[in-house]
């Protein structure tokens, strides 16, 4: 049987543009200047030199007062100069707002290794656990059999997110099967402490059965099928008839199935794996990721047709916690699942207003 062919994008329609950023209120303007407090160092050094030319002068106070407006309108301009020309995405109200996705939660800062147990540490627990109620609240049913993890290139989360998703999921009495889809550089099962392989390439090669491949973990309905030894075509096997039939499968064997996928815009099998899926998540990490890598990120989505249900923010150094207040609360029963990217319809933007809401 010949390979299948590389998934080919058409050009997009229009060229993608960069939104403009939410709101900057006082909240946002004390978490720059403590993530940039060089700038209102330079600016009461500015204030002293001047002050230093002016105080001897008559009428001290008025020139005292122009010495403080000085440093401030100098800091708060240089603030905001710093932050309107940062590139990357560092809110969650920012990530909603240049993706016009819903938010789903905001990943704290996780605790060093992973070992598959049962005990989480609180925020991050709280975290995945709303991650996995909003999921849940998507669609009228009891959410997504399959949900993709991915995100737009490689050191987003996306991996972590996955894994502790499934944990989530497993918490709640669910039977979960996690899959390692990313080949190339296959991670979960080291995360587990588990063998890599057999896995699915050994599973869609022919070289192994299910009862091979499959792994028990450490906690209670969670199990794992690792990515196996990377094959020199991963896009081959991923994109195959052979998996689209395994994965229907598996999501009658299991009551959630999660794919950790490679990043959308270095792997094209991301797209045919998201268009198999139920539901597909993306993993922004504040600070680091850029706003046009996520947003191209989300056009090829799009284009693919994916049911993109929301974003999450990692925010593994704590930079979002600065800007923003977690969101608190799940959506109400029967909030609105994302479309595709392109269609920014009424709905969207009420569920976006509904979360900022919740949010605050």
């Amino acid at each position: 049987m010949p390979p299948d062919p590389p998934l080919t994008l058409p050009p997009p329609s229009e060229p993608v543009i960069a939104f403009a950023r939410p709101p900057f209120g006082l909240r946002q303007l004390a978490g720059a200047a403590r993530r940039h407090w060089w700038i209102p160092v330079v600016a009461i050094l500015l204030g002293v030199g001047s002050a230093v030319v002016l105080l001897p002068r008559p009428d001290t106070a008025r020139n005292l007062g122009v010495v403080v407006g000085l440093v401030v309108l100098c800091a708060v301009c240089g603030l905001l100069l710093r932050e309107r020309v940062d590139p990357t995405i560092r809110r969650f109200a920012e990530m909603e707002h240049v993706l016009r996705v819903p938010g789903l939660t905001i990943i704290p800062p996780l605790p060093p290794g992973f070992a598959g147990r049962d005990d989480d540490d609180e925020a991050a627990g709280e975290a995945f656990k709303m991650l996995r109620e909003r999921l849940r609240e998507s669609n009228s049913s009891a959410g997504p059999r399959c949900v993709m993890v991915t995100g737009s290139l490689v050191d987003q989360g996306a991996t972590t997110t996955a894994a502790h998703l499934a944990r989530a999921y497993a918490q709640r009495g669910q039977r979960v099967l996690l899959i390692d889809c990313e080949m190339s550089w296959p991670r979960l099962h080291t995360r587990f402490g588990l063998p890599a392989a057999p896995g699915l390439s050994e599973l869609l090669a022919d070289r192994a059965n299910l009862q091979d491949a499959f792994r028990t973990t450490a906690m209670r309905n969670l199990y794992l099928l690792p990515a196996g030894i990377s094959p020199p075509e991963p896009a081959v096997l991923l994109t195959g008839d052979r998996f689209g039939a395994l994965l229907a499968s598996l999501s009658m064997l299991f009551d959630v199935v999660i794919l950790d996928a490679p990043p959308v815009l270095t792997a094209n099998e991301s797209l045919v794996l998201a268009a198999m899926s139920d539901g597909v998540v993306l993993v922004v990490r504040a600070g680091h990721t850029h706003r046009d890598a996520a947003q191209e990120a989300m056009r090829m989505l799009g284009v693919a047709r994916a049911p993109v249900i929301g974003a999450v923010l990692n925010d593994a150094h704590g930079i979002a916690a600065r800007y923003d207040s977690p969101p608190t609360a799940p959506p109400q029963s029967g909030a609105h699942q994302a479309a595709p990217p392109g269609s920014a319809s009424r709905e969207s933007a009420s569920w976006k207003s509904k979360s900022r809401r919740s949010a605050a």
